[in-house]
């Protein structure tokens, strides 16, 4: 089975594919990883206190009896300034929300590295080890939340 492509355009902004009158098909992990890096996982109360600002993608509800969801907390950091803490946080929260690819053996291992790109983005670097051992390498740009710069 493989997924739609999504991908950035120009801008940054994540988007379907279309190829001809079709929708493009995913080569690898591509929709899969931007799926689940930027999606919003509910926060818990220790993280954000009140409740109606802890998000979250509402079709995980569907998901409360196996006590997973789709998505992660990066959505945290979006007004964080970019320090070594917050570097260490984005990575915890992306191996967390890409932890169900190797739960599901859809990879043998998933390793993610973050790097500061410039004062306002950092890399997201995720490398996935197929169960047959081929390696997979992906780059996401993260951008501040400031879109007025990426809407004309």
């Amino acid at each position: 089975m493989q997924d739609v492509l999504i991908k950035p355009d120009a801008t940054g902004i994540y988007d379907l594919v279309i190829d001809g009158a079709d929708f493009a098909s995913a080569e690898g992990f591509e929709t899969a990883i931007a799926t689940s890096l930027f999606t919003d996982a509910r926060a818990p109360a220790v993280q954000v206190q009140e409740a109606q600002d802890r998000r979250g993608w509402v079709g995980n509800i569907l998901y409360l009896d196996n006590g997973r969801e789709i998505g992660g907390l990066l959505w945290i950091l979006d007004q964080a300034r970019i320090t070594e803490d917050t570097l260490n946080f984005a990575k915890q929260f992306a191996m967390d929300c890409l932890q169900w690819m190797t739960d599901d053996d859809v990879a043998r291992s998933v390793e993610v590295i973050v790097n500061q790109s410039d004062t306002r983005s950092v890399k997201i670097y995720t490398n996935v080890t197929t169960v047959d051992n081929t390696v997979l390498r992906y780059v996401t740009l993260w951008r501040d939340t400031d879109l007025s710069r990426n809407i004309s």
